[in-house]
């Protein structure tokens, strides 16, 4: 075998010849006009293959596109990667594999991966950035990883923006997948001890869904198993959705003569209920606190946050009738005052 590998070297064509070969098929006008018409990608690999032609393993040397494309072949398929390296030239799974490293992943969204797809949707029909947001969560064994390229240890329980050193059991993870169309994304992903709670797996959701939209996609569709915690969480946001669609059909007044404390809401007892909700949300005693409650100590994933939000838009739209002063009676006139809340 090396003596015949020896007589098929001596046999090779001098190095002149061989450049004249390349310099008139380089010019052969259906050799351009072919290669033109073959995407990038294909246009990289065929160049790495000319590139790198006789050349030893050690002194191979590849650029970061090359890499990148030889990357996505191998998450594509390991067992099929290994097959092509047999007959082409390709990095090493090493090379690859310090090649991901530098690609971080945190805890949480990922405003890399966003930033992406907001790019590539500028480019997408209408049809094509319809999209449904699935999540799920995964049963995980207990254990603690470093991870050496950010020097930090995993395993913990953590939702992105609060950490607690207890042991993680189960991985919360969202992800995009279109409706019209074949792809999907991963776009983030939590650490968490047990199930997650619904209140939690709200507030995510909601940030998620706002991301999603301030990308230029449009979710039509949220997509979750049976499970208790989810079928909550789905179950809050029906009752969230329509209180705010009643609320924005609804235009605040208020009489001082008896007649009716509200007449845009449909009963008196929303308007009291409003307003002991005010008082109960303000109200951080532990004295009477009612898990899932307004009444209590205020925490970072507390619910008076949103129901604040809430009742500022109504407060602000709240607006006082005039039509019994001297002013309207004697104009014959309906003065609106706005409230001090706005």
């Amino acid at each position: 075998m090396k003596e015949m590998s020896i007589k098929e070297n001596k046999k090779q064509k001098p190095f002149s010849e061989r450049l004249d070969t390349a310099t008139s098929l380089s010019n052969s006008q259906l050799f351009v006009k072919n290669f033109c018409n073959i995407t990038h990608q294909a246009q990289d690999f065929i160049l790495m293959q000319l590139k790198l032609a006789g050349k030893k393993k050690k002194a191979m040397r590849y650029t970061t596109n090359e890499k990148l494309l030889s990357l996505s072949l191998m998450k594509e398929s390991p067992k099929g990667y290994r097959l092509l390296q047999k007959i082409f030239n390709l990095p090493t799974k090493r090379t690859l594999n310090r090649l991901a490293e530098n690609i971080t992943f945190d805890v949480g969204i990922n405003d890399n991966i966003f930033k992406i797809l907001k790019n590539k949707a500028q480019k997408w029909t209408t049809k094509k950035k319809l999209c449904s947001i699935l999540f799920d969560e995964v049963a995980l064994t207990p254990h603690l990883t470093y991870v050496e390229s950010q020097d930090e240890i995993r395993g913990f329980k953590d939702l992105g923006n609060n950490r607690e050193f207890k042991f993680c059991d189960h991985a919360l993870v969202f992800m995009l997948r279109g409706v019209c169309s074949k792809w999907r994304q991963p776009i983030s992903f939590y650490f968490c001890e047990g199930t997650t709670a619904a209140v939690t797996v709200v507030q995510i959701l909601k940030e998620v869904v706002t991301r999603v939209c301030e990308s230029s996609l449009i979710p039509v569709a949220v997509v979750c198993d049976q499970g208790s915690t989810f079928r909550t969480a789905i179950n809050i946001l029906k009752r969230e959705t329509e209180r705010k669609k009643n609320l924005n059909e609804q235009h605040y007044e208020t009489y001082v003569d008896g007649e009716t404390v509200s007449a845009t809401m449909k009963t008196t007892s929303e308007a009291v209920l409003l307003i002991d909700q005010l008082f109960g949300s303000v109200d951080g005693s532990q004295r009477d606190s009612v898990k899932g409650k307004l009444r209590g100590p205020v925490k970072p994933n507390s619910n008076q946050f949103d129901f604040w939000n809430e009742a500022k838009a109504i407060l602000k739209n709240i607006q006082f009738i005039d039509k019994n002063s001297r002013r309207a009676q004697k104009n014959k006139k309906t003065y609106k005052v706005k409230s001090s809340f706005s």
